[in-house]
């Protein structure tokens, strides 16, 4: 509960002025409240009872005034109310989303992505919910309960002590609950977040699972979490529902209590019939905090097990950005000296060496899993070094600014990311760009003629994940869309891989002669895509086995030697 009450007040803080309105606001609605009762019982004693026609219209005059000042504060406090909880929440989301970008490769190997979409949206709306709105709210209607308990203890003290009475009943069946709902909470939130993953994972693959056949059994794992998760659920709703219902009937006999002891004093003429009105009233909102905070103890819970939730990712370690800055005339030159790269406790790479000079193609093969991404990792610096270092244009990688540092690195991966939008909109992502660059850069990676079929050309849509266009075609937008952002370090891994291979040597050829300034890495296992690096690294046993140009290495007859005639093979059978 502190931690929550302290990130409350850092957003008590963060939107002070906003946070000082609703005071103010809450202030004026709670005043109203105690003030409208008093009216009330004048109206009823002075103007009903004593038959007065000047002090009826008088006070209900007043009454209604009070009222309409009343309504609309409340008004005014709920609109600013959603306007800092939609703002806390838009805030949250993204200090979370700026952070996954710098988040480090061990932090996403460790998380589910399901689990950081339940907190981005569930969590982060559970923490919306009950915000500062929520306690300004209840600790200035404890306030008026306050005031309301010393007007009744100055008219008569029993009602207060019927009152003391309730609530404490109240608190004492709310320490029956708390223990089972807290728990409850936390093992509701760990099903939910399963659950979210399980979706997310079979909705993502959905051609990939119908054609692996995997549809069934992704959709019982899903049941079977999502079920245990329902019960759960009405468990938590059931408690919370008897937490309320307890609260509720203990607060209607208080009224009940008040309505048969309040009538015995005014016909016993100890009471006016304006001071009971009025004391119902006031009981009213000396119960009104005591309720909030019961009716809302489950979604307090849930609040606290969602804090936690977002902490971790507000608080997830976070690649370090230096302050360093490019520069156009600097050779971006990388160097990998003495490096070891791992991740937790797996060492995958020990003692690597590599100097990647601009202006040259560099291609890594090796086996599957044998470091060849890691470097790419690196050089992105998803991942870094355990030991020794790594420079970009003689600077430890570590001093640059990340992201500036980024926007010089392009990388095309196997596994291409399409929005489900136009194709321009895929080339483009929403910068202004030449059009004559466009053009050039599609005929370069031999898109012209698939767009020139399309109806609707550039324009066209191309479905979700690239549902309308085959493997090659998403491989290809993906190579156009790293070029047309100039970065200085071109990198591919494996992405031609679905593309054929006479295309394939057509797309090498083009971007050698038209990027011979840039730095260019290539990963790759077949001839066509490696045969025109100028300098070939073959990786294995966590190191670099041997390298040298491609002719060099065919000569020397050993790692890639195997793997030319292998290719070889491959290529005639």
């Amino acid at each position: 509960m502190k931690k929550y009450l302290k990130y409350l007040s850092g957003v008590f803080k963060h939107f002070f002025k906003m946070s000082i309105a609703l005071m103010i606001l809450q202030s004026a609605v709670t005043l109203f409240n105690l003030i409208v009762p008093v009216l009330l019982q004048k109206t009823v004693d002075d103007g009903i009872v004593k038959k007065d026609m000047d002090s009826l219209v008088v006070y209900s005059a007043a009454s209604i005034i009070c009222l309409l000042v009343l309504n609309f504060a409340r008004f005014f406090y709920n609109k600013l109310s959603v306007k800092l909880k939609t703002r806390q929440s838009l805030e949250l989301k993204i200090g979370i989303m700026n952070n996954l970008a710098k988040g480090d490769l061990e932090f996403f190997n460790n998380n589910p992505s399901g689990d950081i979409l339940k907190t981005l949206e569930s969590d982060v709306s559970i923490l919306e919910e009950i915000s500062v709105s929520w306690i300004i709210t209840t600790v200035i209607e404890l306030i008026g309960a306050m005031v309301a308990a010393g007007w009744i203890l100055k008219i008569n003290y029993m009602f207060l002590i019927i009152v003391a009475a309730a609530e404490s009943l109240i608190v004492l069946f709310q320490k029956k609950f708390v223990s089972v709902l807290s728990k409850n909470a936390v093992e509701l939130r760990e099903l939910g977040g399963r659950s979210m993953g399980y979706m997310k994972e079979y909705v993502s693959n959905m051609i990939s699972s119908i054609y692996s056949k995997t549809t069934g059994y992704m959709c019982s794992r899903y049941t079977d979490n999502e079920s245990a998760f329902i019960k759960k659920l009405n468990k938590q709703y059931d408690l919370a529902e008897a937490n309320q219902l307890i609260s509720n009937t203990i607060g209607e006999l208080l009224n009940i209590s008040i309505y048969l002891i309040g009538g015995l004093f005014v016909i016993r003429n100890k009471m006016s019939y304006g001071e009971l009105l009025a004391f119902s009233q006031y009981i009213a909102l000396i119960m009104s905090p005591v309720l909030i905070i019961i009716n809302s103890f489950s979604k307090i819970q849930l609040a606290i097990v969602s804090l936690d939730k977002v902490n971790a990712l507000r608080d997830m370690p976070t690649i370090e950005s230096g302050d360093g800055m490019p520069n156009s005339d600097r050779s971006l030159d990388i160097c990998f000296n003495d490096v070891s790269l791992g991740y937790s406790d797996e060492e995958i790479l020990k003692d690597v060496n590599i100097r990647l000079e601009s202006g040259n193609t560099y291609a890594f093969v090796g086996e599957n899993g044998c470091g060849k991404s890691t470097i790419l990792k690196a050089i992105y610096r998803m991942i870094d070094p355990r030991k020794g270092n790594i420079t970009v244009g003689g600077k430890n990688i570590r001093h640059w600014n990340l992201d500036e540092l980024r926007k010089m690195i392009g990388i095309v991966s196997q596994e291409v990311f399409v929005l489900n939008d136009t194709i321009y909109n895929n080339l483009t992502l929403g910068r202004k760009v030449d059009n004559r660059e466009i053009m050039k850069v599609i005929e370069l990676v031999d898109l012209s003629g698939f767009i020139s079929s399309q109806e609707n050309g550039i324009n066209s849509k191309v479905g979700e994940n690239g549902a309308n266009l085959s493997g090659g075609q998403r491989q290809k937008i993906a190579i156009a869309r790293m070029l047309l952002f100039g970065t200085r370090v071109l990198i591919f891994d494996e992405a031609t891989s679905a593309i054929d291979n006479f295309a394939q040597e057509k797309i090498a050829k083009a971007i050698h002669d038209n990027y011979s300034d840039r730095l260019i890495i290539i990963i790759g296992h077949r001839l066509n895509t490696i045969k025109s690096a100028d300098h070939i690294y073959y990786m294995g046993d966590k190191r670099i086995l041997e390298e040298g140009s491609l002719q060099e290495l065919r000569l020397r007859k050993g790692f890639m030697h195997d793997l030319l005639i292998s290719d070889a093979v491959r290529a005639t059978s």
